[in-house]
C-alpha cells in the first residue's frame, strides 16, 4: 500500500481538495508529478522508472492501490500527521524528468462518529519516513499503518459532514491559503429523463483514462454542489467570483454556462448536450472567472475557487433500434422485388404472375413506408 499526498499548508493547496470532487471510478484529471526525491523509499521511484518493473508493480493490487490524503510542512505539531480521504488506485506511469502518476479515483474515507462529533482519521508518519521535514509525497506504508489505514470506515458516496470533519483538522499554517476557499463537487452524471447514474468506464486505453462516454447531440443531467471552506471565528468576505462552463458553445451546450454562489453551501444541476464528436477524451471544464469578467478565466489559487475537470469523450450518436430494423426492412424488400420481378418473366404461368404482382405491390409499399420510416425516425 502507498500514501499518495499533497501539503494542503502550501502554495499546491488546491490539490488537496481536488481529488474529492468526483464521484468514484473516475480518473483524476490530471497526472501527479514527483520528482524522484519525494518517494520513500527512493528506490519505489527508480523501480517505477523501468518500464519492465513498472508494469509488474500495476498488476499487484496489493501494491497499486493506496490512500490519497493530505500532510502538513510548516506548523510543528502537524507535521507527523496524514489524513487519509479517498482510496485511489494508480493506472498509469509516465516517466521523464519526474514521474506522472495517474490514478482512478475510489471510496471516500468516512469520518467517525464519537461522542456525538465526526472527525477524520489521522495517523502519525513517525518512522514511516526518516525525517519528517523532507518533502515525502508517496510514501510506501508499513505494514502496520497500513493495517491502521484500512480499518478506516470507507463509503462509495460523498460521506455527510467531509468538509467540516476536514476543516477540525486544519492546522494555521493550512487556513491561511484554504480559509473562504470555494469547491465545486460533482456527484453524478446521468442520461436526461433517467435516474440511474451514469458508470465511469476507459475512455483512452492508451492511458488508461476512466471517464464518461457522452453521445453528440443527447443531454445529460449533471448534479453538482458548492462548498465554502469556513473557518470559525473569521470573517466571510463577500465573493467576486464565479464558476463558468469554459468549454465553447459550438462544442457543448448548456442549460446554463455560469454558476453563481449564493451562500456556503448549495446543490445545483445543470443539463448539458454535446455538440460534436471528438477524437478522444476532453475535459468538461468548470473554472473560476470574475462576476463582472465571465470570460478571463483566474487560477484558482488567486480566485480561492476549485472548479471541475471533468474527463470525458463525445461520441457519433448510434441508430436507435427501429432506424435500424426500418433500414433492414427497405434493404430486404428492394432485393425481394428484384427477384420477384425477374421470376415474373422466366417461365411462370400467368395465374403464378398474378399472384406475384400483389406480392410485388405489397413489396412496394412495404419499401416507400419503411424508406419513410428510417428517414423520419428521431435520433
Amino acid at each position: 500500500m502507498f500514501f499518495l499526498c499533497t501539503y494542503v499548508d502550501s502554495d499546491r493547496w488546491p490539490s488537496s481538495f481536488e481529488p474529492l470532487l468526483y464521484p468514484a471510478g473516475l480518473s483524476f484529471y490530471r497526472p501527479f508529478s514527483y520528482r524522484e526525491s519525494y518517494f520513500h523509499p527512493v528506490e519505489t521511484a527508480q523501480r517505477l522508472s523501468d518500464k519492465a518493473q513498472r508494469d509488474a508493480l500495476l498488476k499487484q493490487p496489493t501494491w497499486n492501490r493506496g490512500f490519497f490524503g493530505v500532510r502538513f510542512v510548516r506548523d510543528e505539531p502537524y507535521i507527523s500527521r496524514f489524513i487519509p480521504l479517498r482510496k485511489v488506485t494508480l493506472t498509469d506511469v509516465r516517466a521523464t524528468n519526474v514521474l506522472n502518476l495517474r490514478f482512478r479515483l475510489g471510496r471516500y474515507v468516512a469520518p467517525i462518529l464519537d461522542q456525538g462529533k465526526r472527525h477524520l482519521q489521522v495517523l502519525d508518519l513517525t518512522g514511516a519516513v526518516p525525517d519528517l521535514k523532507e518533502t515525502k509525497l508517496f510514501i510506501d506504508v508499513p505494514t502496520a499503518l497500513a493495517e491502521m489505514a484500512e480499518r478506516a470506515p470507507t463509503v462509495e458516496e460523498f460521506p455527510p459532514q467531509l468538509w467540516q470533519s476536514l476543516e477540525e483538522e486544519l492546522s494555521p499554517g493550512a487556513w491561511e491559503h484554504v480559509r473562504n476557499a470555494f469547491v465545486l463537487r460533482l456527484s453524478a452524471v446521468r442520461q436526461r429523463g433517467k435516474t440511474k447514474a451514469m458508470v465511469a468506464q476507459e475512455i483512452d486505453p492508451s492511458a488508461h483514462v476512466y471517464g464518461y462516454s457522452l453521445q453528440a447531440n443527447k443531454a445529460y443531467d449533471l448534479e453538482i454542489s458548492h462548498d465554502r471552506i469556513i473557518q470559525k471565528g473569521k470573517d466571510t468576505p463577500p465573493n467576486e467570483f464565479q464558476f463558468v462552463l469554459g468549454n465553447p458553445q459550438e462544442e457543448i451546450i448548456s442549460s446554463k454556462r455560469m454558476l453563481q454562489l449564493l451562500g456556503n453551501y448549495r446543490d445545483d444541476y445543470l443539463w448539458v448536450k454535446p455538440q460534436i464528436s471528438t477524437e478522444g477524451p476532453i475535459e468538461l471544464a468548470f473554472e473560476s472567472a470574475r462576476l463582472d469578467q465571465p470570460n478571463a478565466f483566474v487560477e484558482a489559487k488567486a480566485s480561492r475557487l476549485i472548479g471541475l475537470r471533468i474527463p470525458v469523450v463525445f461520441k457519433e450518436k448510434s441508430w436507435p433500434l427501429m432506424k435500424w430494423v426500418n433500414l433492414a426492412l427497405f434493404i430486404m424488400s428492394v432485393v425481394a422485388m428484384c427477384l420477384l420481378y425477374r421470376y415474373r418473366y422466366v417461365g411462370a404461368d400467368e395465374k403464378t404472375q398474378k399472384i406475384m404482382l400483389v406480392v410485388f405491390a405489397a413489396l412496394v409499399s412495404l419499401t416507400i413506408t419503411s424508406l419513410k420510416d428510417f428517414l423520419s425516425s428521431k435520433e
